[in-house]
This record gives C-alpha cells, structure tokens and sequence, in this order.
C-alpha cells in the first residue's frame, strides 16, 4: 500500500500505477479508473482528493521455434525437442511467463560403405544388389543413389537397390533430410562379357520368310581369341551348316537353327537358338462354285471357292462382258453379267477364274468355263420305234439357263402341242428319221439332242438278246477300250444306239461302223444296231 500525505487543501489530484490490485485507505481498487474521496480538512472543512488509478495486468506469450541438433533461449541452450517457460516483466512492470514449443531434428551422418550381392562384377544382363552400410538417417531424411557423379543420374531410394548396367559403371550414394545432406560414397561396379551368344537375329520380318527367298542370320556376343562361331540345324552340336559371325540360309521348311562358341579360352559354350518360319504360295483353290451356264443378262450370280490354308486374300478375274460388283478379295464374289462374253486375260477363254494370295505370291489359277448360252446334255426320253398314224409324247430334261425349247421330227411328223416347251405331243407320219430338240435363250442356243425313230411296218421285229442275229453283224474289240467296230458285212447300219444299264442313251449316230468310247465310263452296255427291217442288240464291255 502506498503511504498518502495529503496536504490540506480544498482540492487535490494525484496519480498511481499498480499491477494486479492498488489499496488506497483500506479499499482495493482492481481497475483502473478515477476514484474520488472526501475529506475534512485541517480548517474542519471538506477537502476533495481525485485518484487517477492505472491497474496493470501480468501477460503471457506462446512461441514455437525447429532447429537441427540444438536451440539456444535466453541464454540457455536445449537439445530436445518439448516446452520450455522463462519468466520476466513485461513494459508495464508485472510478471509475465513465455512458453516456447520447441522441436530438434537429427541430422544424418553419411554412410561409411557399399556393399554388392553378387558382387561388384557381374557379366552383361546381370542384376547387382547395392546396400549401403554404416552412418544414418536424419528427420525425413533418405538415402539417394546416383550415378556418374554425386548428385549425377539419379537411379533410385532406400538402402538398397538393384541395378543391370550394361557396361562398367560407378555408383553414389548420400543422405538427404531436413537438416542436411551428407557426402557421397561410391563403388564401381565392372560389367563383363560372358563367353558365348548373346544375340541372335535374322534379317527376315518376324522371323518368317517365303519359300525360296534367303536369309542371313548374325550372332553377336563375345568371341575370345582362338575361338570361332559354329551353327548347327535343327538341334545344338547337330548337323553344322556353317561358321562366323554370319550365316545366310534358304530354309524350304520351317526351321531352327544353333550357334555356340568353340575353341579358345571360351571352350564350347552354350547355345542361342532361332527358328525362321517358311511360308509357301498358296496351293490352288480346289474348285468353284456357282452358275456356269445360262448366263444371259443375269445379275447378282454369287460365285465362291473353299478357304486355302496360308491365303489371306483371294483375287477374282472375271471375262469381258461380266462385272464383278462385290466380294474381291474374299472366298466370294457376287458378279453381273450382260448378253455376251469375251474372254479372261488369266485363261484366254470365257471363263471365271480365282487365285489364293499371301505374302509369298499368287497360287495357279482355278477357272471354270462360262456360257450365256444353255449347256449341258438333256436326257431325251420317247419311243424309238412307233408306228405310222399313231400319236406318241416326246420330253426333254430341263437344261440350266434355257428359257425355250425348240423341237424338230422326220418329214411327214406333225407336232400336235408343246414346241417351245420340254414336252412335245406328236403325230406319227411314214418316214422313219430324228427327234431332236435345241433348247435356247434370249443370246443363243444350247447343244442340240437327237434320237432316230424308226416308223415300224406292220409286222416288223426286233431281235433282243439270245435271239438269232445276222450272222455278219460282229462288235469288235469286245470288251473295247478307245472305241469298237460293227461288222455287217454289205449291211450298212441305218443308226446305232448306245445305252448304259438303266437304259439311258449316251451316244447315238447314223449310218456308222465305229463309234469312240473314250467319253464312257468302264461298264456294261448295250448297243443298238438298227437295219431295214431289223434291231439287233448286242452287249458290250468297255474297260479303261
């Protein structure tokens, strides 16, 4: 407390400080402010005293500081990170407290050495293990390697890390943290050459070629002196094809050839294998399908041909005359056609034509011959023998692209309906001759066929089998291979008629003694010899 004097007077003033509290005539103050006392005075008067009162408070202060190792405060220095307090006035002379928060980071300390697993030389494609030992790792702080200086090419973290130099190379290693980085310690590591191959390459695209095309094949590796190259085929150490660095090969297959080292200090190392694969022209396409005749003025026809094992691609050809509108390069083409057609510059002739592609080239070419015209033979069916004034029926098989059907019969025959259809009704007249038929469309006509009729007399036969025949009436060669002869002496056959087993006729001609039996199948047959007055039927072999 502070001791007053007040002097008399009738009015006074005066000032304190204090920190916290101030007591002025046994009442504490604890704010500041003016605070006002009445007093009697010497003379018994009132007297009027004014305190002009400051009231301080004590302070406090927070501050947080990171060194690395040590941290020096107010004269004292910390080695550890925690809260540290120092107690002082403030300006205004109360107590006042400061807390530092304080955090110490480690620096590292550089390593003292490196070591390498397997070891520090290795041979070319080998894998080394780097570990640093010794020193340590401060507050963040890792280990970082380079190469080629410290600080260089920067190749990776951690204690350790595995490395594949392809030549002989050096390697550091440093800590970097917060606090510091440290200096770098290096090894070398020393990259050989192993003895024997170690590259093995060929100059054809993938490895694969075409049949007939040469290869080169190169090695690459280490040769010590004295030494040479060796290549084998198809196993190592087996049949050799040759020697050095290079070897050129025309494989007609697939095939996998061997190399090693022999001789010098290398002695006779391990293999390198490559395998060259061969690829051939495709084969011929083995047929192809679709319409081939009757093609007048037809469109969208679709033609295709079976896959051919190693073709990527096909290539279509068609005749002058026919347009292919879809499908090159496929198995299947669609194609238009107008009312003629010229010929293919494959073939030389009318005719549609394929080849398999692949790398290696074109195959042979598969064509088929086309025709806007009808093609083929129809089966004429009818009597042979008929009988004047009598009416009998005529008919053809259809004929692929015909859209019309022409008929002609022997003088004196009249055709009662059907002309322009496969099926003809006929009057019978008095002359023996040909039933034939022409089937057509709107470009040309097909290949005519044709039976002779014979108008029978009233009482005319005709000898089967077993029967008697004129004696002059031979087949010969019997069985026949090229073709056979009837000899009949002074007796011309008027026609002749041959028919397989079913009875169907696949040749007939006029007055003839030989007949070519080149076109028939090996197989039975009869043969039709017809005279005057008389059939004779004979039977006859044809081997091939």
């Amino acid at each position: 407390a502070l001791d007053l004097t007040i002097n008399e007077s009738d009015n006074t003033s005066f000032n304190a400080t204090s920190c916290v509290s101030y007591n002025w005539n046994g009442i504490t103050y604890t704010a500041s402010g003016n605070y006002t006392r009445v007093f009697e005075n010497a003379a018994g008067c009132d007297s009027t005293v004014t305190l002009n009162l400051t009231i301080n408070q004590p302070s406090s202060a927070q501050v947080s500081a990171t060194a690395c190792s040590s941290y020096t405060w107010n004269g004292q220095t910390y080695t550890n990170s925690g809260v540290y307090s120092f107690l002082t006035t403030n300006a205004a002379g109360c107590d006042s407290t400061v807390t530092l928060t304080l955090t110490i980071n480690t620096p590292s300390v550089v390593a003292t050495s490196i070591t390498a697993n397997p070891g520090f030389s290795i041979t070319t494609g080998a894998s080394v293990t780097l570990t640093v030992n010794g020193g340590s790792l401060g507050t963040g702080a890792v280990w970082k390697w380079y190469r080629g200086t410290c600080g260089g090419t920067f190749v990776g973290t951690g204690s350790s890390i595995t490395v594949s130099p392809t030549s002989t190379t050096t390697y550091f290693v440093r800590a970097e943290g917060l606090c510091n980085t440290t200096a770098c310690i290096s090894r070398t590591v020393t990259v050989t050459q192993p003895c024997g191959p170690q590259t093995l390459v060929s100059n054809a695209p993938n490895n694969t070629t075409c049949y007939g095309t040469a290869v080169t094949l190169t090695v690459g590796g280490t040769l010590q002196s004295g030494g040479s190259w060796k290549w084998y085929r198809n196993a190592c150490g087996g049949f050799c094809v040759g020697s050095g660095s290079s070897l050129v090969v025309m494989p007609t297959s697939t095939t996998t050839y061997f190399v090693r080292s022999e001789g010098g200090s290398c002695g006779t190392t391990s293999c390198m294998s490559i395998t060259i694969i061969v690829n051939n022209v495709p084969n011929r396409p083995a047929y192809i399908t679709g319409l081939t005749s009757g093609l007048c003025n037809r469109t969208g026809v679709t033609y295709c041909t079976p896959a051919v094992s190693g073709a990527t691609s096909y290539q279509w050809s068609v005749p002058t005359g026919a347009t292919i509108v879809s499908g090159q390069g496929t198995t299947c083409i669609t194609v238009n056609f107008s009312g003629s057609l010229g010929s293919n510059n494959i073939c030389g002739y009318s005719a549609i034509c394929v080849r398999a592609v692949n790398s290696c080239g074109l195959s042979q070419a598969r064509c088929v011959n086309l025709y806007t015209a009808p093609t083929g033979f129809a089966t004429l069916n009818g009597l042979s023998f008929v009988t004047q004034g009598t009416t009998t029926t005529y008919s053809v098989s259809n004929v692929s692209g015909a859209t019309s059907y022409n008929w002609n019969v022997p003088t004196g025959w009249t055709i009662l309906s059907g002309q322009g259809t496969t099926s003809i009704s006929v009057l019978i007249g008095a002359n023996s001759g040909t039933v034939s038929v022409t089937p057509s469309n709107a470009c040309s006509a097909g290949t005519r066929v044709s039976r002779y009729v014979t108008v029978c007399r009233p009482g005319f036969r005709v000898a089967e089998i077993g029967e008697t025949e004129i004696s002059d009436a031979v087949i010969y060669p019997n069985p026949a291979n090229e073709s056979f002869t009837i000899e009949s002496g002074d007796a011309l056959p008027s026609f002749v008629e041959v028919m397989d087993i079913s009875g169907k006729v696949v040749f007939n001609g006029t007055g003839i003694r030989q007949v070519n039996t080149q076109q028939l199948t090996t197989g039975i047959y009869l043969v039709r010899i017809y005279f005057n007055d008389e059939i004779q039927t004979k039977r006859l072999e044809i081997l091939h």
